[in-house]
């Protein structure tokens, strides 16, 4: 029997936003007051979210002090990591805006998550594994 990619879609739309909601209560609530404070200074703020092994290394290197769910990214590192990712998290990285930005470690995966008021917290587009295919 064939799939049906529009089931498919569904599917991860609704898993996705399933994922979003939780991270929204677990983290980004909690950490709210952090994040708004780190976007008016420009920052990128990290969240960590059940890391693995690879995701503990990954947040250590980024100065995770392993207790704190939310920390900032520090600049120097912000603008290596910059140097040395994809063009989406590089450009996503380099971005001058006021608007809170959260590199989130969950598992050993990262994400990028955005906040404006039009949209809310969002992914960054072209940032997903999903959307690479």
């Amino acid at each position: 029997m064939p799939s049906n990619p529009n089931k498919e879609n569904v599917t991860m739309a609704t898993e996705t936003t399933k994922f979003m909601n939780r991270l929204l209560d677990l983290k980004f609530k909690p950490n709210a007051a952090a994040i708004a404070q780190d976007a008016v200074q420009g920052a990128v703020s990290v969240i960590v979210l059940e890391p693995g092994r690879v995701g503990r290394n990954a947040a250590r290197i980024l100065g995770w002090d392993g207790k704190e769910d939310c920390f900032r990214m520090d600049e120097a590192f912000r603008v290596e990591l910059a140097k040395n990712s994809d063009a989406v998290t590089a450009n996503w990285l380099k971005r001058d805006v006021a608007h809170p930005r959260v590199f989130v470690i969950v598992n050993e995966a990262t994400l990028l998550v955005n906040h404006t008021q039009a949209r809310g917290y969002y992914f960054e587009p072209g940032s997903l594994e999903c959307q690479r295919v």
